[in-house]
Formats: C-alpha cells, structure tokens, sequence
C-alpha cells in the first residue's frame, strides 16, 4: 500500500511541475501613433510623418525555432488615422542584386518563393487568427487570412490595402497602408492588437527573421502586442510593462536595454538581465551538481548550457528552459530513488 502512495505521490509531483513550469515566453511592445497627415504611399519614406515616430529594430532569428537576436538588420514604424494603419519598413541588405522578385501578380504563387516581407495583424490580443498581408521587393502583393475556428482562406482578397516597394544602394523599403475594413476592426487610441512584420529572406542563405521572437504563421500565438497610442502620450519602459501585465497571459518576458519585466505567476518583477542570466547560469549549476550526484548524466546539459554565454534575452531564455529542464529531472530521479528505497 505504501508503494502505491509513493507511486501516486510521484505522479503527482510530476504533473504539478509541468502545469507550474512553463517556459516562459519573450514577449514583444510596439506603438502606433496617431498621424495628422497621412504619408504617400509610395515605398519612398520621405514624407514628413515618419520624422516623428520611433523605429522598431529589434528582430529574431526565427528560421530554426528559436528566438536568437537576428544578425540581418531591419527596422519598421507605425502610425494611425481615422482611415487605418501606415507602416514603414527598412529591410537592410548587403546583395541588393541577389533578391530573389518572381512574382509578377497579385497573389502570385511565387511570392511565397521571394524575399518579400509580411505583416500579420489580430484585432484583439488573443493571437487565435490573423489577417496576412505580403509585399515583396518589386511591390507585388498578397494576402490570406486565418480564422479563429482554424479556417484558412488562401483566397480571400483584401478590400483596399496599398502597399509599394523600393530598392535602393543598400536596402529595400516598403510603405503600406492597411484600411481598418481589411483589418476586421478599427483601432482606438488605448486599444490593444497583435501584430507582426516578419522578413523572408530567400537569396543567399535563406533565412526567417520575426518583429516578435519565436513569431511563425503556424506560431500566431508569438505576435507583438500592439498598442494604440493617444497623442502626447509618454509610454516609458515602466507604462509598458503595465500594459502588457493587463493584455499579456503569463509566464513573460519583457527586455529593453538590459532591463527585464518578468510576469511568471501574476506579479510584475523587474531585473537587470546580467545579473538575472549570473543568477540563472549558478541556479543551473546547482542542478547540474545534484543531478551528478544522483549518478545522472549531466554532459548533455552542459553542452547545451555553453551555447548560453552572453547576457542578452536569447541567453536568458535558452538557460530558463534548459533550468526547468534540468529541475524536472532533478525531481524525477529524488522521486525515483526515494520510491526505490521503500
């Protein structure tokens, strides 16, 4: 009988750690902002409305799975009317006359093949569906979109979105305007969304780099968190994590130069992310030293945990996941062998 509670006891155990330890996700914040005059939609970037917004340049190799910081630079911008969304994208590029532009139609089935950027966007923070929009460097468009019951239309046709493209010295641009009607919803200042602009790269050494880490069409859940802006309004690192502490389910997290916000079980921290990945990486160590002296193999481990070196959000996820790894077995083998000894 005892046995058997042991044997209980240890199942137990294990699914609490697997309802309580989920990995902690990275989570991205953009804005838009409310424009008095709207840009011309012609891939050039010149207009006056673009002085004044911020770029967003931080982006994610997301072509084997993983959120590493991207080594390609992009950059894009945001801003809003009573008509809908303007975006402004920077793709840099060191081999303009490599881009790979086939396509030569709308919904062109070539496009999927080209360097090309894509936008996706959700009305509401639940990231279930989405609406695709794709231009590549030649201007040519498509869009699809995804319905929260899991229906894809491949074929659906947007109403009135723009979008042009330009090449230049040493990068390509894109300025697209996107009416609230293709979008499925209008955007009020304090309103929440999701969106994401990833880049395909598919000449040279293809490569998919992501606005928001881990962010894949069959990963919508990995969207940004988009944030309608009122006009004059100070959205400070601090304003943001509350923002997202209201739309964001836990666990995440949240950088922005050496800081984090973690959310793991309802309440907001904050942290300096060098010492949280020291903190992480002796943590680790820990479990590593149990789990060998419990007779376990532990090489593995720490060959994973070398890849880990830096102090930057990549590093601090890869060494959480690999530490709830490492605490999982940890607990299995104590369980086993205490199981063993009755």
């Amino acid at each position: 009988m005892q046995r058997l509670l042991y044997c209980f006891s240890f199942i137990f155990c294990a699914l609490a750690f697997s309802s309580l330890g989920q990995t902690a996700r990275a989570v991205e914040f953009y804005a838009a902002f409310p424009l008095s005059v709207a840009p011309c939609v012609d891939g050039i970037l010149d207009d006056s409305a673009w002085n004044s917004l911020p770029a967003h340049n931080l982006y994610y190799d997301c072509a084997d799975g993983l959120a590493r910081s991207s080594q390609l630079k992009c950059s894009f911008q945001l801003g809003y009317t009573q008509r809908g969304i303007y975006v402004a994208v920077v793709n840099y590029e060191n081999a303009m006359g490599e881009l790979r532009s086939l396509a030569k139609y709308h919904d062109d089935p070539e496009l999927l093949q080209d360097d090309r950027a894509e936008f996706f966007f959700d009305v509401d923070t639940v990231a279930a569906g989405y609406t695709k929009f794709i231009v590549n460097s030649d201007g040519v468009c498509g869009e699809m979109r995804k319905l929260y019951v899991g229906l894809v239309e491949e074929n659906w046709d947007a109403f009135s979105w723009q979008a042009k493209s330009k090449r230049n010295d040493n990068n390509w641009t894109v300025e697209a305007f996107f009416p609230w009607e293709d979008l499925g919803g209008k955007g009020n200042a304090g309103q929440m969304w999701r969106f994401s602009h990833i880049r395909h790269k598919n000449s040279g050494a293809k490569t998919i780099f992501a606005s928001s880490p881990g962010m894949t069409q069959k990963n919508p859940s990995s969207m940004g968190f988009l944030y309608f802006s009122s006009s004059g309004e100070s959205l400070s690192f601090d304003a943001v994590a509350v923002l997202l502490q209201a739309n964001a389910h836990p666990p995440w997290l949240f950088s922005r130069a050496g800081t984090f916000f973690c959310n793991l079980a309802g309440q907001l921290e904050k942290f300096s992310l060098p010492i949280k990945t020291e903190q992480m990486r002796s943590q680790l160590g820990q479990e590593l030293l149990a789990i060998k002296m419990l007779a376990g193999d532990t090489a593995e481990f720490a060959a994973e945990a070398s890849k880990y070196g830096g102090d930057n959000l990549s590093d601090c996820l890869g060494l959480l996941a690999l530490h709830e790894k490492t605490a999982a077995l940890k607990w299995k083998m104590m369980l086993v062998k205490k199981f063993e000894k009755k």
